[in-house]
């Protein structure tokens, strides 16, 4: 026969289970969530101005813009992705840029960020039809 212990002891037993659980597991994943949103809502912040100029043109400008600060502060924040030659994009006229890409296209949407950031130029992706046919994909 199991004795009855008293409910102060299971409480205790709960405290010793939890704390290490919380600890070692749970705060540090609240710690990295938190720290990686201030810097990326940071990053986007020093797009300012671009991003409330882009809204006095068209609402669809400024969520461009957004969006663009946001996809360019993940590339640095998690992938330590830079675009190395930037210079060597025209500020206006044609440009062609030849890409290889892996499975997933992040790269490409990173790049686009960037030069819409940088040189306020969008880069129109030559796509198969079968990326237009998934979902989500039709908007970009």
């Amino acid at each position: 026969r199991i004795p009855r212990l008293p409910a102060m002891y299971w409480s205790w037993i709960v405290w010793v289970i939890s704390s290490p659980l919380f600890y070692f597991l749970l705060f540090p994943a609240i710690m990295t969530v938190t720290l990686y949103g201030i810097a990326l809502c940071l990053h986007v912040y020093k797009f300012r101005h671009k991003i409330r100029e882009a809204y006095t043109h068209t609402v669809w400008d400024g969520a461009r813009y957004t969006v663009a600060a946001f996809f360019d502060g993940q590339s640095r924040l998690w992938h330590g992705y830079e675009v190395v030659g930037l210079d060597n994009i025209p500020s206006n006229g044609g440009a062609l840029v030849v890409a290889f890409h892996g499975a997933l296209a992040l790269d490409m949407y990173y790049l686009i960020s960037r030069v819409m950031l940088v040189k306020h130029r969008i880069i129109h992706s030559v796509a198969d039809r079968f990326l237009f046919r998934c979902w989500g994909e039709m908007f970009l």
